[in-house]
């Protein structure tokens, strides 16, 4: 009897001690439990006030997009406190860069912040395809020719005519859209923006040509611009170069075709292109500029003659079988003695606008999409040179896409005329 009663002890504690064990397991299990609930609730907070906090600076940069799109911001740098929320700010950088406007966004939200670049362009309000300024003297059309938008003309009109025994080959109207007169001169140009551009700009803020000296070469948008300035030619070769960066030469600035040129400005007197280059780059002449047969330039670029010489008449050549999209400009001051000269070769395109304050000179057949202005037109066929005669061109506004934009190489007319984001740049 003894030894049934101590054993009934010993099982006793056998279950005491098995219970104990058990009540620390599931302690240790609820604590874990407990303390992955506690960490994710502290987490989730985080990431909740980390979420917020980029969603007040997204909304911060959305203010500055607007802010920056308004037509009475002028290029300048300016800081504004206190936008949306307490302490916050927000710092916009508005300048021009060649024949856009570069922005530069910084949004800060209790130390955190967050930065972006991008270019401006002008929305385009009119239907203009083609403006020949009024010398007196008609415009003939010939071949297979189309003009589709509005068309400002000479008050002595357009007619159809035999070239080479060749008729007007088109529809009856010819001008598929409204026709207006034009004046003797050619709207006006923003001088203020190409002047800085073609006088020079202070060589002491410039970099030696060393800086290029590497096959590669990026700088950002969201730093300052870096200037390259060199007294003598710049020639590009097995290059590539891109981002903030304005190069500079006294005398000539060479581009070869196995370069890579993306958004840079170039200025010098007198530039080359070489054939079959591609890249998106806005060059600034003040003597000639020359672009080889083959050269595609992709959206925004931008091919600028400043012709400042009245007295000899200064060139402004592109190669044929290429393509540009963007501005294509021959800009003189004064109507010059010696009219210069834009020149198009053969299966040119151009999609943008057009510009010449001089003589339009193009071997057929010529596209453009988009807009056309001139002096005049001269084209040369194996019989004979042709003035004012359009043979084999297709001219046409409502190719250009529905949102491209314009560069601000125009005088500004109108103060409602909207700005929109043009190409994001970081």
């Amino acid at each position: 009897m003894a030894e049934i009663v101590f054993e009934e002890k010993q099982v006793s504690k056998k279950l005491t001690a098995s219970a104990l064990q058990l009540t620390l397991i599931i302690s240790l299990i609820i604590t874990i439990i407990l303390g992955s609930l506690i960490y994710l609730y502290s987490f989730y907070r985080q990431q909740d006030s980390k979420i917020q906090h980029q969603d007040r600076l997204l909304n911060l940069i959305t203010s500055g997009f607007e802010l920056s799109k308004s037509v009475y911001l002028s290029p300048s740098d300016t800081v504004w406190a206190d936008v949306l929320y307490a302490g916050d700010s927000l710092r916009v950088q508005k300048e021009n860069w060649g024949l856009y406007d570069k922005v530069t966004l910084t949004a800060i939200y209790q130390h955190d912040s967050i930065k972006r670049a991008f270019l401006l362009g002008l929305e385009s309000i009119d239907s203009t395809v083609l403006y020949v300024s009024d010398e007196d003297r008609n415009l003939s059309v010939s071949g297979r020719t189309t003009i589709i938008g509005t068309a400002y003309l000479p008050q002595a009109g357009i007619k159809p005519a035999f070239v080479d025994g060749k008729f007007f080959d088109g529809k009856e109207e010819i001008i598929e859209g409204k026709k207006k007169f034009s004046e003797r001169a050619l709207p006006a140009i923003d001088k203020q923006r190409l002047q800085p551009l073609t006088e020079g700009l202070d060589s002491s803020t410039f970099l030696s040509p060393s800086m290029l000296q590497f096959s590669q070469h990026f700088r950002s948008f969201k730093e300052p611009t870096q200037y390259v300035y060199s007294e003598a030619a710049l020639w590009l070769s097995n290059q590539a170069i891109e981002g903030n960066i304005m190069l500079s030469s006294d005398t000539l600035i060479h581009i070869t075709a196995d370069c890579t040129l993306e958004h840079i400005i170039c200025i010098a007197p007198t530039i080359r292109v070489d054939k079959g280059f591609r890249g998106s780059v806005q060059l600034f002449a003040t003597d000639s500029l020359i672009v080889g047969d083959e050269v595609h330039l992709s959206y925004p670029s931008a091919l600028v003659l400043f012709a400042e010489d009245e007295e000899f008449r200064r060139a402004l050549k592109i190669g044929k079988d290429g393509s540009i999209a963007g501005s294509v400009l021959l800009y003189e001051e004064k109507r010059s003695s010696v009219p210069h000269m834009l020149s198009l070769g053969e299966n040119s395109l151009v999609t943008g606008e057009l510009i010449a304050f001089g003589m339009l000179k193009y071997t057929k057949p010529l596209t453009v999409r988009g807009s056309t202005y001139c002096y005049r037109f001269i084209t040369q066929t194996p019989s004979s040179l042709y003035e004012n005669f359009l043979i084999d061109i297709n001219l046409d506004r409502s190719a250009r896409h529905p949102f491209f934009l314009q560069s601000y190489a125009w005088q500004k007319e109108e103060k409602n005329v909207p700005n929109s984001i043009l190409t994001w740049l970081e």
